[in-house]
């Protein structure tokens, strides 16, 4: 396919005619860096071939799966020439369930010796191995031995991937101190998705956030969680199964992030860390942990009940994104299916009041802060025809969009953008165009589906300056955001 592809560079076709005898000379260890491999194409190849010019061709072989360019991270330029020696003989003993057949990397704890790996892959250089399981986020480097000088070769490395510890007893338990509790649950939108087996413990990142930005800190880890103690303020953060599906695989679908503090001079402390840890699972960090992990889905966002938080009931209790939109558009009190209210400055700040302006500030923000993501979505939704005319043609009408409909109606006939994105253009063209007003106008066309996909994608509190364009009772929303 390679040689007969009309745009595939000639060079591609002899390279991967070359690669499998590569294979077989470096059948050990099939891993080359970048001056090496250079070298080798010019003394085996083409002589004559540059190195900008032969990094395009390899781009175009990692492509195709003929072998692994990385081009980014620590490792910098490296080339691995089999596929299936790094997925089947390094990732696959680091992956493998027990009782496999071949040598695998044995520990509940998650936390491997140097020594660990030299016994697994036999004569391959063991710190070679953990430096490629790092730039995969398999692994990261935590300690030293009590006995090591400070080398390479004493350091543990930490698999949380391999953790089989249980939620330890007394992680989470009633202290009178207590009083600040704030929290959110991130869930899968969709009833036919699910975060992947074993989601939480790969995610590397997630926890490299907790380890490397404070020292005086305390650090508990399981199998789907954490536990980390910064002064008086605590966070939580844990796989969220649902009891009534009968299988682990079926029933992975949250993550809550669970924050308390000791005093009220933890409020601000408590909001900040729960925003910053929701930031790095949310996908409105593209490509972060949820998004790297499982390319277009798309969660939800709900707010965790301080009240039930603070009873510490078994199961949680939260409130959808539209309850918390409408409590931010009116009383600030949202109420509970059970029969019980609470205050939004309890949920989202903290019961810090000066935060309350901040916390409202989603419904007044405007139309160009929607992010890719809820513009896709209502695209998808709203550009197909629909038989009551309830599409992005009536949006427009609804949006007060009557002069600009003919220019967007002959875009859409000529298939330049999708309508539904050019009437949110022309709409965020006014200083007014609010949040609030593009949802009022889909529930008046009765669109509840896309006013639900534009609810969902709007982050709970708006920090920035520039965020905000509509001022309450002439103050700035936006000089209130901590």
């Amino acid at each position: 396919m390679l040689q007969s592809g009309p745009l595939t560079p000639r060079l591609c076709g002899a390279l991967a005619t070359t690669l499998p005898q590569w294979r077989q000379r470096f059948y050990e260890f099939p891993v080359l860096p970048w001056p090496d491999y250079v070298a080798l194409v010019e003394r085996e190849v083409n002589p004559l071939v540059g190195p900008e010019k032969l990094k395009v061709v390899t781009k175009f072989l990692n492509d195709s799966g003929d072998l692994i360019y990385i081009d980014r991270g620590a490792l910098g330029n490296l080339v691995v020439l089999d596929p299936n020696f790094l997925c089947s003989d390094l990732i696959g003993p680091a992956l493998a369930p027990e009782g496999a057949s071949r040598p695998r990397i044995g520990s509940i704890s998650g936390r491997i010796t140097v020594r660990e790996i030299e016994r697994v892959y036999g004569d391959l250089n063991a710190l070679s191995v953990l430096r490629l399981f790092e730039h995969f986020e398999l692994c990261r480097s935590c300690s030293t031995e009590g006995d090591g000088d400070g080398d390479e070769a004493s350091t543990i490395y930490e698999f949380p991937i391999l953790t089989e510890f249980d939620k330890l007893h007394g992680i989470w338990v009633p202290e009178p101190e207590m009083t600040v509790f704030v929290g959110v649950r991130i869930e899968c939108r969709s009833a036919y998705d699910i975060l992947p087996p074993g989601f939480f413990p790969k995610q590397l990142r997630l926890r490299k956030q907790f380890l490397d930005d404070f020292d005086d800190q305390e650090l508990t880890l399981w199998s789907d969680g954490l536990k980390c103690v910064r002064g008086d303020v605590e966070i939580k953060v844990k796989g969220h199964f649902d009891a009534t599906t009968t299988t682990a695989l079926e029933s992975h679908r949250a993550v809550t992030i669970a924050v308390r503090g000791a005093g009220d001079n933890t409020r601000r402390e408590c909001v900040a860390h729960l925003q910053r840890f929701h930031q790095t699972l949310q996908p409105s960090m593209l490509q972060q942990t949820i998004d790297a992990a499982c390319p277009g889905m798309f969660v939800v966002t709900q707010v965790l009940s301080a009240r039930h938080m603070a009873a510490y009931a078994d199961d949680d209790a939260w409130y959808e994104p539209e309850q918390i939109f409408q409590s931010q558009r009116g009383s600030g009190v949202v109420c509970h299916q059970n029969g019980f209210t609470e205050k939004l400055v309890d949920l989202l700040c903290g019961g810090c009041g000066e935060m309350l302006l901040a916390a409202r500030s989603a419904p007044l923000a405007h139309v160009k802060l929607l992010d890719v993501k809820t513009r896709q979505e209502l695209s998808r939704l709203l550009d197909p025809v629909d038989p009551l005319g309830r599409d992005w043609c009536l949006l427009a009408l609804s949006l007060g969009l009557v002069d600009e409909l003919p220019l967007i109606d002959i875009r859409q006939n000529q298939g330049v953008v999708s309508a539904t994105d050019r009437v949110l253009r022309e709409f965020e063209k006014r200083s007014s165009s609010t949040v609030a007003l593009l949802v009022d106008s889909l529930r008046e066309i009765g669109r509840l589906d896309a006013m639900d996909a534009v609810i969902c994608g709007l982050p709970l509190v708006f920090r920035t300056e520039s965020d905000v364009v509509v001022n309450v009772t002439g103050v700035e929303m936006a000089s209130y955001a901590c």
